[in-house]
């Protein structure tokens, strides 16, 4: 296991980063909140990450909001309830965007 520090306030630029260390090689496996990046060594040159912010303040609206998203391909990282940024991670297939509003996941995934 790899650990990098890194503090960022553009989470643009997280994602970006994020996904360059796993173009590297480097898949994210967890990040805590002081900044702890870890990854685990893995090619992964088809994958991508994406970060995704939610207030959600229920265990059954949490568990509802991720199998969402792990319907169509993606994977949940790291992520807890409450305001929260969410990694996830899947294969590239051309919907690789988070589209975390309902509308907007319906026009897409439905």
């Amino acid at each position: 296991m790899v650990r990098k520090y890194r503090w960022f306030i553009d989470f643009e630029r997280e994602e970006e980063w994020l996904n360059d260390n796993l173009q590297k090689g480097y898949t994210l496996i967890a990040k805590n909140m002081f900044g702890v990046y870890h990854f685990v060594e893995m090619q992964n040159s088809m994958k991508i990450l994406r970060l995704d912010f939610q207030r959600i303040k229920s265990a059954h609206n949490f568990e509802s909001y991720k199998s969402q998203f792990e319907e169509v391909g993606w994977k949940h990282i790291d992520g807890k309830k409450g305001n929260s940024f969410h990694y996830w991670i899947k294969e590239k297939n051309g919907n690789d965007k988070i589209l975390s509003d309902k509308q907007s996941f319906n026009s897409v995934y439905a």
